[in-house]
């Protein structure tokens, strides 16, 4: 018997490729379908639907026996038509492109934290101003003669870097103690730095993730969605929660999933659907040839919502569809079929741009080539990645160079010279 049926393109649940006598359908819904097709001895005839809203509305005029498309089994819903046996247990969840790594210029810094760094700042600080002070006592000077505050602060800097102290040192065990304690305070902390530093030239250092939904609402300026997550949208609205309340009056709806992730490149915005679709088009449109993804999906999980396919109302078949649909799940089948889906996916994917990275590569060997240019590709620091030490250097340069001008040319006066 030929039955009637409708769905829309839905990735990974239903596939349609072609167009007209050639249209071709796969995924695991339509999987599903198939094997109820088989079992049952049925034909199926898929109706074409413009939209979401057509979908259900012919089944709900009883134009066709099913929508076999994953649908959320939402209470509100449940007057307008009937739903099998739960296919799946999926949840909401939000992807968004992962944050960008900070600049380069400021890999000195990283290392430390923003504590540890006030903390040796403050140390600094009290350090040089006990030495200054200890210098300009009777007792030093009547021994050791004056010395200058910038010599002090050069001597104790020096010393927490790792160099050698100057002469003229007091023979007091009170500073004994005072400098030994400085020298162990450097060592301990210059170690940890360096030994860190290393790490943060070579691996990228990334802002923190929003990974739940509270964290999600402080970090974006909007949420997009789908059309037909106008269900949802009232959902977060009506609800008790200020959370879903607030992720409710963020949400836009009629947004594609792939425009939605694209855009959080550009935009502090997020983009809410299933995980299993946001995986899917995640593994076809953003993974690189080396198989890492520029989207990411956050941890938590909005909404969790049993899904299953619309039914009309007192449809005798109904007991028929939902003990194979047991069968399946229990099987393991529909999950067997989202891994197979996935992963083919992300393989052509990452196929895909990894033929055009090796015409890419050709084409500069062959440049290469030509400008008789026969160096190896090596990995090695760039100029990226000391940014941060040329800059501090360079500034040094230039502050060095200032103060100079002005001791020789605009303040010779003030240059002391020794009786």
């Amino acid at each position: 018997m030929r039955m009637n049926a409708t769905a829309f393109p839905y990735q990974p649940f239903w596939i349609t490729s072609g167009e007209g006598d050639n249209t071709t359908h796969f995924g695991m819904d339509y999987s599903q379908l198939m094997y109820l097709a088989r079992a049952l001895n049925f034909t199926v005839h898929i109706l074409p639907s413009r939209n979401w809203h057509e979908v259900t509305d012919q089944v709900k005029a009883r134009q066709s026996f099913v929508a076999s498309i994953f649908h959320p089994v939402v209470p509100s819903l449940l007057e307008k038509w009937d739903y099998t046996y739960s296919i799946d247990q999926d949840a909401l969840g939000f992807g968004m492109a992962k944050p960008v790594s900070k600049p380069n210029w400021l890999s000195f810094y990283y290392p430390l934290g923003n504590q540890v760094w006030a903390g040796v700042f403050s140390s600094t600080l009290a350090i040089c101003f006990t030495l200054v002070w200890i210098t300009r006592t009777e007792v030093w000077r009547s021994k050791y003669g004056r010395l200058s505050s910038g010599s002090v602060i050069v001597e104790a800097v020096g010393s927490f870097l790792g160099q050698g102290l100057l002469d003229g040192h007091s023979s007091s065990r009170s500073n004994y103690i005072l400098v030994g304690s400085w020298l162990m305070f450097g060592v301990v902390v210059g170690t940890a730095y360096r030994g860190s530093l290393i790490a943060s030239l070579n691996l990228p250092r990334l802002p923190p993730r929003p990974q739940t939904a509270e964290e999600l609402i402080k970090s974006v300026e909007r949420i997009t969605f789908e059309s037909y997550g106008l269900v949802y949208k009232d959902i977060f609205l009506n609800s008790t929660s200020e959370i879903l309340q607030e992720l409710g009056h963020l949400i836009y709806l009629g947004v594609s999933t792939i425009e939605g992730l694209r855009d959080s490149f550009v935009m502090r915005q997020a983009h809410i659907d299933t995980p299993t679709y946001l995986k899917f088009i995640i593994a076809q449109n953003f993974t690189n040839a080396d198989g890492s993804r520029s989207v990411y999906i956050g941890r938590e999980r909005i909404l969790s919502t049993p899904y299953a396919w619309p039914l009309p109302h007192d449809a005798p078949y109904k007991h028929l569809f939902d003990k194979y649909i047991l069968t399946i799940r229990e099987a393991g089948l529909y999950l067997q079929w989202e891994k197979e889906t996935l992963a083919e996916v992300a393989h052509i994917s990452r196929t895909t741009q990894q033929n055009q990275q090796r015409i890419q590569e050709q084409d500069q060997l062959s440049e290469g080539s030509d400008k008789g240019d026969g160096s190896s590709r090596r990995v090695r620091l760039s100029i990226m990645h000391l940014q941060g030490p040329l800059s501090l250097l360079l500034l040094g340069f230039i502050i060095a160079g200032l103060a100079f001008g002005m001791e020789k040319y605009i303040m010779p006066s003030t240059r002391f010279s020794r009786s």
